[in-house]
């Protein structure tokens, strides 16, 4: 029961821990898209207006985008299966940062052409980028689903074994009871042979005592007559 209770506890333990991993790495994920998100906002507007204003987005994303995928690469560290979707991402996301359209645009490069290939690129990378992202979240809430099933069915173990126990133990309670009773009883016949015996012997003696007295009378009444009655 201690040992399925430890284990049931460690259960929870791992659980906790992997609640408290999953949030993290959801918390990234999202950072990751809204950073990637702001990138493509920010070279959209300045590719139709061609007004730097429209770049802070692009450059604050680009700036939050790396320290992201490095906490989230650190938090994955212990699964290769997620470390391989990090490297697509940062494949994909690499591309995205690409300055190619806002290089044209500088160069002279017609507004609509630039457009057109960025529209044309555009969502094929960011559904790929979000694609990968959701396979990431998909995976670690699998794996939390998975801690809490396990934590779950150790802490039913746990109940299960409380309530054999339970019953072990009143079942031992009765039977210790029982052969206390019968160790009494016995106990008490025993006490109440010895009585018997002890009451038999005093009887057995009283008896002999009556019996000698009686022959003794019975002798002296016969020497009395021998006396009296000589031959």
């Amino acid at each position: 029961f201690a040992l399925t209770s430890q284990l049931a506890e460690n259960s929870r333990t791992v659980a906790n821990g992997r609640e408290l991993l999953t949030t993290e790495i959801l918390y990234q994920t999202s950072q990751i898209l809204s950073a990637t998100q702001d990138i493509e906002t920010g070279q959209r507007g300045y590719l139709l207006t061609l007004d730097n204003v429209f770049l802070q987005p692009y450059i604050a994303g680009k700036k939050r985008l790396p320290g992201h995928i490095s906490q989230l690469r650190i938090l994955a560290a212990d699964s290769p299966e997620q470390q391989r979707r990090l490297a697509m991402l940062e494949v994909l996301v690499e591309d995205r940062l690409s300055e190619r359209e806002l290089s044209m645009a500088r160069d002279g490069t017609s507004a609509g052409e630039i457009q057109l290939q960025f529209m044309r690129d555009g969502k094929t990378k960011m559904d790929a980028i979000r694609r990968v992202l959701s396979q990431i979240v998909s995976h670690e809430q699998e794996l939390l689903a998975a801690n809490r099933n396990d934590a779950k069915f150790a802490a039913d173990n746990v109940d299960k074994l409380r309530s054999l126990f339970s019953i072990l133990g009143l079942t031992l309670v009765a039977l210790i009871g029982g052969a206390f009773w019968i160790l009494v009883r016995q106990r008490r016949d025993v006490i109440d042979q010895r009585v018997e015996m002890v009451a038999a012997k005093r009887f057995e003696m009283l008896l002999q005592a009556d019996n000698a007295e009686l022959e003794s009378k019975v002798a002296r009444r016969t020497a009395s007559l021998t006396i009296c009655w000589p031959l």
